[in-house]
């Protein structure tokens, strides 16, 4: 069983009926695969969620794994914005605390955000992206 931490453009994406999205999301639920969300991504779906879909969300993250960043993880976060901030990559703090949870918890990052791929130690799995 792999084990999978959504960042919010996954949620996001499949809440919006994105069809590489959808379908992505619905292999790993056929497939037995763990879904998990943090709180960062619980709040920044929240702050552009449709009141029309907000059951479908709650639904949605009801079924999935949560996981909490702990004070380790607070200072892989910091590291990891630290090693980027040296290299002229911003990162934010959110997306740092994402990272770092997914460490944490050796799960694989979900998400359409590139910044991640230069991370160390991170493993991720790129959302689909529509064709233009």
């Amino acid at each position: 069983m792999a084990k999978y931490l959504l960042d919010a453009d996954a949620v996001i994406d499949l809440l919006n009926g994105f069809p590489p999205a959808v379908r992505l999301i619905a292999q790993f639920h056929e497939d037995g695969d763990e879904l998990a969300i943090s709180e960062i991504t619980v709040a920044e779906v929240y702050s552009g969620l449709r009141t029309a879909d907000e059951a479908v969300a709650v639904q949605f993250f009801d079924g999935c794994t949560y996981l909490a960043p702990s004070l380790a993880a607070a200072r892989r976060a910091g590291q990891f914005r630290n090693a980027m901030l040296r290299r002229g990559i911003a990162l934010s703090i959110t997306d740092a605390l994402i990272a770092a949870t997914a460490w944490e918890h050796a799960h694989v990052l979900v998400t359409g955000d590139a910044v991640f791929q230069y991370l160390p130690d991170i493993e991720i799995v790129p959302l689909p992206k529509a064709i233009p």
